[in-house]
């Protein structure tokens, strides 16, 4: 679909959305985290994906990129908490 859908994804407790949001930018994937959109406070870390008229192969290919991002965070990611 062209005009483009977003899909929130919940990330593990102590893992920090912003480290995930940067890694992700390093990796050349543009997500963003859920807390600039809260209308209240801190909450549950998570990553807004955006996608339309991407192929499926363009889209797994992003979905290899955010894990590879996710993964060269390695256990540091889970021992940070974001802001």
């Amino acid at each position: 679909m062209a005009a483009g859908l977003h899909l929130v994804v919940w990330l593990p407790d102590g893992m920090g959305e912003d480290d995930v949001v940067a890694a992700a930018a390093d990796h050349g994937v543009r997500v963003a985290g859920v807390g600039p959109y809260r209308l209240a406070g801190p909450g549950r870390q998570g990553l807004i994906l955006g996608y339309g008229d991407l192929t499926e192969g363009r889209i797994a290919e992003g979905v290899e990129a955010l894990a590879a991002a996710v993964r060269s965070l390695g256990a540091a990611s889970f021992e940070r908490s974001s802001r």
